[in-house]
């Protein structure tokens, strides 16, 4: 219906029916032309086409909820990953406070060894002190001795210059030995 006569027949309507009841009825009426109203094989080919539509649609959806799967799988499959470099991780730390308490082994060794360094440096200065008295020792007795051998060998023969020198020696080594056992 166009919009002049629909304005000429809301008026009429309104004169004979009253403004409320005309407006009502004019409500009623389609505003546009007859041939834009829909039909039932319009409705069944806009089913059809919306079926088509539909099935299209969840073939993507399909087609998406597969690939959302892969990307599913393959996140499990990175958290796997995850998983076995965290425990590698875990293994070498495991390895770190093994290597960790070995250096600390060692080091307790090393001090051990420093203070057992030290006790025998001061033990062969003692010794080395030792060690030289008795050198003197020896070596003032090999004096007198020597001494002892000329005033003999001035009264007697040669033989007993010899003997003098042999307990001469075996008494400076017994000085050394002496020495040693005290080691």
């Amino acid at each position: 219906m166009e919009t002049d006569a629909r304005t000429q027949l809301a008026g009429r309507l309104d004169e004979v029916l009253g403004p409320e009841p005309a407006g009502t009825l004019m409500a009623l009426l389609r505003p546009a032309d007859w041939s834009e109203l829909v039909t039932r094989a319009d409705l069944a080919t806009l089913r059809s086409d919306m079926t088509d539509e539909f099935a299209g649609a969840n073939r993507r959806f399909e087609k998406i909820d597969r690939r959302l799967e892969q990307v599913d799988q393959r996140f499990e499959q990175v958290d796997q990953r995850f998983e076995q470099v965290d425990q590698r991780f875990e293994q070498v730390n495991r390895n770190f406070e093994h290597v960790d308490r070995q250096f600390a082994a060692v080091d307790h060794r090393l001090h051990g060894l420093e203070r057992g360094q030290e006790r025998v440096e001061d033990r062969l200065t003692s010794m080395s002190l030792e060690l030289s008295g008795v050198n003197q020792a020896v070596t003032a007795m090999t004096g007198h001795l020597l001494s002892l051998s000329e005033r003999v060998e001035s009264i007697t023969n040669q033989p007993l210059t010899i003997i003098l020198s042999v307990i001469a020696a075996m008494i400076a080594l017994s000085g050394i030995l002496v020495v040693a056992l005290r080691l």
